[in-house]
């Protein structure tokens, strides 16, 4: 299970993908990309959840 989400670091907005690392079991954290505008960092995290939903259902069936 994966999730992404957006942090302000300073004057930029950062979207994380957080997931678990299937080898070792440790939850990991991935920089997707640094933004200097949230609404586009928002659209960066909603393609993200999109992909994840999307292979969560992929990957149940």
């Amino acid at each position: 299970m994966s999730y992404a989400f957006i942090r302000k670091r300073s004057k930029n907005y950062i979207v994380y993908l957080e997931y678990t690392d299937e080898t070792t079991g440790k939850k990991k954290q991935k920089n997707m990309g640094s933004y200097p505008l949230k609404r586009d960092a928002s659209k960066r995290l909603n393609e993200l959840k999109e992909e994840i939903y999307n292979d969560d259902l992929s990957s149940s069936k």
